[in-house]
């Protein structure tokens, strides 16, 4: 079976997976990368004990270190629910620790909302896009509407909700 000896994050958008046999799973079967259950973007196997993990928006960012997971199901079966997973064993951790460094607006906004709010954060895009019922910035205790096609790897953008005051309709 696969084994992780190692995981690196190589840059902001990049996790490397070093170990053992990923060759056995090079033909018929696809490789899946997850961090904290948000899958990788592109996966390839550079060597036998090489494989790359791509986040578009980033690796993920989050609260505490995480192992990341590293599967291989056989093609045309990913859809099955008796497709066999194989997954690579180990248990070492990425530390992505979720950090803002900056947010605006781009100027000021109504109490209809609908401006965009940056945050200034790499990974945080991942996160938001993958499960935005759990993960969402919040404004006056509303959610933010996450806009992925206004987001990257380092900037999270999302669209000011309206806010309810004695003034609103």
């Amino acid at each position: 079976m696969p084994d992780i000896s190692a995981v690196l994050l190589s840059d902001a958008k990049t996790v490397v997976f070093t170990g053992t046999n990923y060759n056995l799973f090079s033909t018929g079967y696809k490789a899946k990368a997850f961090l904290g259950n948000v899958p990788a973007s592109s996966v390839v196997e550079t060597s036998s004990t090489q494989i790359t993990a791509t986040w578009d928006k980033g690796v993920p960012a989050l609260p505490s270190a995480l192992a990341p997971k590293l599967s291989f199901t056989r093609e045309g079966d990913a859809t099955s629910a008796f497709s066999p997973v194989y997954q690579a064993s180990g248990n070492q951790t990425i530390d992505n620790a979720l950090s803002v460094s900056s947010s605006s607006l781009s100027h000021s906004c109504s109490f209809a909302g609908g401006c965009l709010l940056s945050v200034s954060s790499k990974g945080l895009s991942s996160l938001l896009g993958y499960d935005s019922d759990k993960n969402f910035i919040s404004v006056c205790d509303v959610p933010c509407i996450y806009s992925d096609s206004d987001s990257d790897d380092e900037i999270a953008k999302c669209r000011i909700p309206s806010i309810s005051t004695s003034y609103s309709d």
